[in-house]
């Protein structure tokens, strides 16, 4: 699943959003890495009320509203009880949970992706014909820091992760 994240989709449809700019996530792997980043900037941008409050609750309440299928089930899973907690941690339980569940066996996830990051032909992460070196080398970033989310044991240096770019490049 994580590594059907990575692959170059030309002309895919941006995310739907609703009209507050909340991403709308119904739980595929392909869809989360912008749900992620997109609420994780909501959260960490929540501003502290007159009243001297957080408005992270309501932010986790949009969130939350705006989730769909399996993942309204794991935000379901969790509870109202957790997701609205005052010390605002909701939020933080919900962005684990939804990891969980989209990356469930990490280790296999991890070593499914490290196996792609290193074919050098037909490969999800190999450059194909008509995609930019930009394109090809944020999904090539983005390939290093999931497999380093879901696995920090694996180890590369700069140049032999250089050298798999290059490999893969089709230049």
């Amino acid at each position: 699943m994580a590594v059907s994240s990575l692959r170059y989709r030309p002309g895919a449809p941006p995310p739907e959003e609703s009209k507050f700019g909340y991403v709308i996530f119904d739980g595929r792997a392909t869809e989360y890495h912008n749900w992620i980043f997109r609420t994780q900037l909501k959260l960490s941008t929540v501003k502290i009320g007159e009243d001297g409050k957080s408005n992270v609750q309501q932010v986790v309440q949009n969130v939350v509203e705006n989730l769909r299928g399996e993942a309204l089930q794991v935000a379901m899973d969790i509870g109202i009880d957790v997701l609205v907690k005052d010390d605002g941690s909701g939020g933080q339980k919900l962005l684990d949970a939804m990891r969980k569940h989209i990356f469930p066996i990490a280790q296999y996830e991890a070593k499914e992706l490290y196996k792609e990051g290193h074919k050098t032909r037909d490969g999800v992460l190999t450059r194909q014909n008509g995609v930019s070196r930009q394109n090809y080398i944020l999904r090539r970033r983005r390939w290093w820091q999931l497999l380093q989310q879901l696995d920090s044991t694996v180890k590369l240096n700069d140049s032999h992760l250089g050298d798999l770019m290059l490999d893969a490049a089709n230049i």
